[in-house]
């Protein structure tokens, strides 16, 4: 019997061959790859546009079907043709002719009905898909002239959040104002008192470019940079990290930073931040008080330290005296601001009107820690403008 021959493949021949089987199977594994990330991709517009285009085409080429082969009206080609795709079937008209048939079963039966189905349940996914990742922070909101909260409090964060915002919505110059909050602290939503304040978040943390950019920090109006430990000087570094990132961006906003170390208020007044306050948790109106009202902040910083100005109480006998004339005789003598009396029978009023007749006991006045006066000059300051 003969042998068999077996031709080996050699030299150039099997150099090409090899090469091309390694680029036909790296073109298989990167077509494999690109299949792969569209599935997991958010490519749901893609794919429901792309549906969208051939469903519209499926129904020109029926209605012009039903046009030419059945002779009806163009009124009637589309509605034979929409009561058809989305299996209503009226009867009150039908395809007659052998062709018109046919027709119907190519462009609509076997491909349009099936389409249909799929682009329905394509779009209730992405619905659905929007709806989760709006609510867990995923979603890029495409805000403009908002306010913007970054970071959040470690030690009741949500209450903190839920007083501030409070606060925002009842300033009639920040009322109107969208708030979002980007934090990793609530990947799975925020809180539902949060979320009935109408407040939207993006969940990652705000020393990355890229997060700020999605929060669309460059078109905030307002930025507040929250401490994330107002006990400790180590989130100072954070937020000269954050400020940092503020600063590389063509910002319109007006920055507060909370600042634990005075020492580093220089420092972030530097970078980005327009003024740098002390972590108040207690009273969130300051940080609201430092948006539209900048250097109100430090006033009310002073009220709370000993050094500069601070408030003191004393016990003085004031009986139907105007309330101007006691606010303008302790001015005049140097002795400090009348901001508040308390009457007779111990009530506390803070600015009363000018014109009110006070009967007081005692009065409360913002004074210097270098000029801080005694009891007895204040009440003889006021006998005399009583001519006493």
């Amino acid at each position: 019997m003969p042998e068999k021959q077996v031709q080996v493949i050699s030299g150039p021949h099997r150099v090409r061959s090899v090469k091309m089987l390694h680029s036909g199977s790296l073109l298989l594994r990167r077509h494999r790859k690109a299949w792969y990330g569209k599935q997991t991709r958010g490519a749901a517009r893609t794919r429901l546009l792309s549906l969208l285009v051939i469903l519209g085409v499926l129904v020109a080429l029926h209605t012009l079907a039903m046009l030419l082969l059945e002779d009806l009206g163009l009124w009637q080609a589309i509605w034979l043709t929409l009561t058809t795709i989305t299996t209503v079937g009226y009867g009150d008209l039908s395809a007659e002719s052998m062709w018109g048939q046919l027709a119907t079963v190519v462009f609509l039966y076997i491909p349009g009905i099936a389409l249909l189905g799929q682009f329905l349940g394509e779009y209730i996914d992405y619905r659905v898909t929007r709806r989760e990742h709006m609510l867990q922070g995923l979603w890029r909101w495409k805000m403009k002239d908002h306010i913007l909260i970054l970071n959040t409090p470690m030690n009741d964060g949500d209450l903190y959040l839920e007083r501030l915002i409070q606060q925002i919505s009842t300033t009639p110059e920040l009322r109107e104002l969208p708030v979002q909050i980007l934090t990793p602290v609530y990947p799975d939503g925020l809180p539902p008192s949060l979320q009935a304040l109408g407040v939207v978040h993006y969940s990652g943390t705000p020393t990355n470019s890229q997060n700020l950019e999605r929060v669309n920090a460059s078109e905030a109006r307002y930025i507040f940079v929250i401490s994330h430990n107002a006990t400790s000087i180590n989130p100072d570094s954070q937020t000269i990290d954050i400020l940092e990132h503020l600063n590389s961006i063509p910002l319109k906003a007006y920055v507060v930073a909370e600042c634990v170390d005075d020492e580093n208020r220089v420092r972030f007044t530097r970078l980005a931040a327009d003024t740098a306050i002390r972590p108040v948790r207690a009273y969130p109106e300051l940080v609201v008080r430092a948006m539209v009202a900048p250097g109100t902040e430090q006033v009310m910083e002073d009220m709370f330290t000993y050094h500069g100005a601070h408030q003191s109480r004393y016990n003085v006998e004031i009986e139907g005296l105007a309330w101007k004339e006691v606010v303008c005789s302790i001015m005049q003598a140097g002795l400090g601001t009348a901001i508040a009396y308390v009457n007779k029978q111990g009530e506390l009023f803070t600015s009363p009107r000018a014109d009110d007749k006070v009967d007081a006991s005692a009065l409360i006045l913002m004074v210097r820690q270098d000029e801080e006066p005694e009891a007895r000059e204040i009440q003889s300051c006021l006998k005399a403008s009583q001519g006493v």
